[in-house]
């Protein structure tokens, strides 16, 4: 085990120990703040009805995640391969102008990102997306 897993698992385990002595000292009612045993406890002791619900949970999480890649990827290459759809979208698509401040979107810029790493598949951009004005991976004529 290297240092850093050694250092944050020592980390984590000193929080625990902090957070159950800190309960039991300062009385703290199980409703308000149960201790971190009582937690693992109940979570072994109701496994058998915990476990069920948390699988129904994560294939509602999963469902969610696949619905939003299928919805968001072909909207993406859409976007890319039209112009025009990604200044029609105002505000919603990052890094174009109107973006609110209170909601800047991703640091790559938002499609604009998606733009440049599908563009970063060789040929793909100049195959697939003739209408841009980049040139083709390798194309660059070197100084």
């Amino acid at each position: 085990m290297s240092r850093h897993r050694v250092s944050a698992l020592v980390f984590c385990l000193g929080l625990l120990l902090l957070w159950e002595t800190g309960v039991r000292l300062a009385e703290l009612p199980g409703y308000i703040l149960p201790p971190p045993s009582a937690i693992a406890m109940t979570a072994v002791v109701r496994a058998p009805v915990i476990f069920p619900h948390a699988a129904a949970t994560m294939a509602e999480i999963l469902a969610g995640i696949g619905l939003a890649l299928a919805t968001a990827v072909p909207l993406a290459v859409a976007m890319f391969a039209r112009p025009g759809l990604e200044k029609g979208a105002g505000p919603f698509s990052g890094g174009l102008p109107g973006r609110s401040r209170l909601c800047p979107g991703p640091p790559a810029g938002g499609l604009a990102g998606l733009r440049h790493g599908l563009q970063s598949f060789h040929g793909l951009d100049h195959h697939l997306f003739p209408h841009h004005h980049l040139p083709a991976l390798g194309s660059e004529k070197l100084p």
